[in-house]
């Protein structure tokens, strides 16, 4: 992947966690904002990860088409928990 398609879609990522971390601000009354703060740092930062590393590892799989494997899992998964 040439090296501007990454700096582009890196940098829309910042201006995007910047944009929903602003409005998240806004929107919450003071008295609850670092209550916030430390929930969206539990599970919006620390809860993707494991669930990024394995669509990595199987988007590795050589021989195999991961993208497709990938979204087989995730057609499991939203049939499994609808919710």
């Amino acid at each position: 992947m040439p090296s501007f398609v990454r700096f582009a879609a890196g940098a829309s990522g910042g201006v995007s966690a910047i944009i929903r971390n602003t409005m998240r601000q806004l929107q919450t009354a003071d008295r609850l904002r670092t209550r916030m703060t430390s929930v969206n740092q539990i599970f919006f930062t620390g809860g993707p990860q494991p669930g990024e590393s394995e669509a990595g590892l199987v988007a590795q799989w050589p021989g195999v088409s991961g993208g497709v494997v990938c979204l087989l899992a995730v057609v499991w998964v939203a049939s499994r928990w609808p919710g």
